[in-house]
Parts: structure tokens; sequence; C-alpha cells
């Protein structure tokens, strides 16, 4: 935001559309922009995520009592629009994107639900061998990776909370699944674990692991009998949901002999 005698914008703009200026100085040609528009911000501060982030004004008094009403970049970007959804899976902090009917405007994806983690990183290694014209599904994954839960979260419950694991690369999610409540056990001290029924699709197992940190857990994913067919597009974004705690990170990719191994 410009402070009092700052312009948004300066020289000449290219404009593809889906922008928001608060003053009329950035001469928005795109139908789809907004200019001297209000977005409706609130401070920036720790929103989750690695840096600080202005959360958007979802509804009157939400998410504080200072919001006026709805912000114009909710929702504002069709999927599949400006890589909605596609390049762009995930907001400024980790969140995934949509969270609703499109994507929003700018670094934030408003959500009431959804916490992200304060940090979260991950490596995967997937490998490829299932044949063009083949029905049989015969790839594999493995992630392995770490997340800490926001000052906000009110902790981790894996055994009461739907868990979401997701892989997607440039081209949307080529792989996801959904471990419904009363998918996991405890598993050691303060660790939960998931093991499929033998012969099944999917992901085979997926451990969460507190670790000596406060918050602070270790993850480890393996999947078999998946068609990763659509990982043809790196970077590669693994992402992982507990409840309503949520993160999410890019990955390069290199090619190796069976696969990809991103980190």
């Amino acid at each position: 935001m410009p402070g009092p005698t700052e312009n948004n914008c300066s020289g000449t703009i290219i404009d593809d559309g889906y922008n928001l200026s608060s003053d009329p100085t950035c001469a928005f040609s795109a139908p789809t922009s907004l200019t001297n528009t209000d977005p409706l911000l609130l401070p920036l501060q720790n929103n989750g995520g690695p840096t600080a982030t202005q959360a958007l004004c979802t509804s009157p008094g939400r998410p504080v009592a200072a919001c006026p009403g709805k912000s114009p970049a909710l929702d504002a970007i069709p999927p599949g629009i400006n890589g909605c959804g596609t390049a762009i899976i995930t907001d400024q902090r980790g969140v995934p994107r949509p969270q609703g009917v499109g994507c929003d405007l700018g670094a934030f994806e408003a959500t009431d639900v959804l916490l992200p983690f304060a940090a979260f990183e991950a490596k995967v290694t997937l490998f490829r061998s299932t044949p063009v014209r083949s029905p049989q599904s015969t790839d594999a994954c493995l992630a392995l990776g770490s997340f800490t839960l926001g000052t906000a979260s009110k902790g981790i419950k894996p055994r009461t909370e739907p868990v979401v694991f997701a892989l997607a690369d440039t081209d949307g999610a080529f792989f996801k699944q959904t471990l419904p409540p009363g998918s996991f056990r405890p598993f050691g001290k303060g660790g939960f674990l998931f093991r499929a029924p033998k012969g099944s699709p999917g992901i085979q197992s997926l451990l969460l692991q507190p670790s000596r940190r406060a918050g602070r857990f270790i993850f480890l994913v393996q999947g078999e009998k998946l068609d990763l067919r659509g990982a043809n597009h790196p970077p590669v974004t693994v992402s992982l949901q507990i409840g309503e705690d949520t993160g999410a990170e890019p990955l390069a990719c290199r090619k190796f002999s069976q696969g990809l191994f991103c980190q």
C-alpha cells in the first residue's frame, strides 16, 4: 500500500487482467482489473507462513470487527485463468488456491478455517513405471518433510480430523487423497500412523511424528499403485492438510532413471 504522498504506479503498466489499485495512477486497460478501489486489507502482520501478509476482509465484521464488508479481491480470478489453481496453487503463506469459487487477488488467499503452518518443507521422489497406454497404475512416491504449527493452531488431531495429501505441478494436481477421521492410530510417543489395507492403491502409510521442538512434526508418506503420468511440468508442489492446519511447498525437480526427485 502506498504512503500518504505516494502513488501505486508510475511508468508504463502492462495489464494482463485481475489487478487492483487503491488509487487511479495505474491506468489499467483490462476490463477485469479494478482501479481506485479499496481492497479492504487488514494491517501487515503474521498470518502464518514465512513472511508477514495483509489479510482480506471477508464480510462485515469478519475476520475482525473493523471490516466494513467483503473485499473486492475475493474469488476474483476464475479457476484456470491467470494460473489460478494450475500454475499458482498456493498463496504467499502456502495456503492452497483457490479456497472459494475462484482465486483471490494478491498474495493472500482468504479462508475462515485454514491455518497455515509457520514453516513447511518437503522432498519427494516419484517412481514412474506406468506405460503410456496401460490401464494399470504401477507408479509410486515417497515424501519426507516437516512442519511447524502456526501460533493460532490448536494442535493437530489426526484421529478425529481429515488429513489431505496432494501433489501438483504447473498443470494442477496429479495426485490427491483424503484420509477420513478415524484413519490414524497412535504411534510411539505423541505420533500418529495410517496404514492402508493390503493391496489397496494410493497412500500405503502416512506417519506424523513430533520432534523435540515444540509444535514441530516430521511426516513420511509412502504411496503405491499410483498413476503419476500427469507429473510432466515441474516444479512439483507438495501439500499437507490436517484438519484446519495446512501447508505447501513448490519443489524443483531433476530426472533420474526411474522418475523424478524433487526438493
